[in-house]
């Protein structure tokens, strides 16, 4: 289904010469049958151009990044599959995905959606949303879910092998267990504590991190059921079952917003966001639970930054 959805609002205010705006275009919105089973946890590869689903928490599906059409299953070959299953799905934009599996507390990497998985990292906390930063020997791995307004963990590695925590966020800046964004710097990180909670934010200086109180988002986001951050252009895009929010990064105030067809779930942790930005715009991908939790919804927007006038460094605003 092919859905065009462009609206944009400047920093809470009709839109006007000057203002920051983000316009939307709704380019796929779809909702497929994910075996029959629920949706867990779900993310987008940007580098396989597939769209990625954990059915009924032992297996994860492989849907069509242009149709959303079902192709295949990844990997699971050496997996125990037990407790809840699998969750904390997520993609690095090199095509590594990770995923925790439950139980077992190991968290999984696959190099692309070809690869048989290796263990990542073990004795790993409960997660149930996760978020990639980096690439190669580079690479962070977020984690979060472990208990209501729980902390984030970072994982760092240095040969892409072997993972080991390296930071901890805490719940008390941050709280945090079902939905959250981070920055590549991961000195910014925007969160939601659980059902019914707002988006929070919270920055670090030095090694001690801070709630950030003139972050304050729109009542409509409240739960966002997944987010991710788009640092080219400072922009938090924040699902809410059938809208996307787009915000400032820094004040929270919406800059823009799209209604689609397909709505996720409205509790957080079953879906998954990805961005690439550029500067002046990017390509957004959603994949999650749908209001049937047995459908894998999945999304993919454009959008164009408008910045304020006058502005030529896109990251401050």
């Amino acid at each position: 289904m092919r859905k065009i959805v462009v609206l944009a609002i400047a920093l809470g205010l009709s839109a006007s010469a000057g203002a920051q705006t983000v316009s939307l275009t709704n380019v796929l919105d779809t909702a497929t049958d994910n075996g029959g089973v629920n949706v867990y946890a779900a993310t987008y590869s940007v580098a396989d151009n597939k769209f990625l689903s954990s059915s009924g928490g032992t297996a994860i599906r492989i849907y069509n990044g242009n149709t959303g059409a079902f192709e295949s299953n990844l990997n699971m070959t050496g997996i125990t599959i037990s407790g809840l299953g699998i969750f904390a799905l997520t993609s690095g934009t090199d095509g590594s995905i990770f995923a925790f599996a439950d139980t077992t507390a190991i968290l999984w990497q696959w190099a692309n959606v070809s690869a048989a998985p290796v263990q990542a990292a073990s004795t790993v906390p409960f997660s149930r949303s996760g978020h990639v930063v980096g690439t190669g020997n580079s690479t962070k791995v977020a984690l979060t879910g472990e208990a209501d307004s729980g902390p984030i963990y970072i994982y760092g590695t240095t040969d892409d092998i072997t993972y080991t925590q390296a930071e901890v966020i805490p719940g008390a800046a941050l709280p945090s267990k079902s939905s959250f964004a981070i920055n590549p710097a991961i000195d910014k990180g925007w969160a939601v504590g659980d059902t019914a909670s707002p988006i929070t934010k919270a920055t670090k200086s030095g090694p001690t991190w801070s709630a950030d109180a003139l972050f304050v988002p729109p009542a409509g986001s409240v739960s966002s059921a997944a987010e991710v951050f788009d640092s080219v252009n400072n922009v938090l895009f924040a699902f809410q079952t059938t809208t996307v929010y787009a915000l400032h990064g820094d004040t929270g105030a919406q800059l823009g917003s799209a209604t689609v067809t397909n709505g996720i779930n409205s509790v957080p942790g079953y879906s998954g966001a990805i961005v690439s930005p550029t500067a002046g715009g990017g390509t957004l991908w959603l994949a999650g639970r749908g209001t049937t939790p047995s459908n894998a919804v999945l999304q993919k927007f454009t959008y164009t930054v408008t910045p304020a006038s006058g502005v030529t460094d896109w990251s401050v605003y």
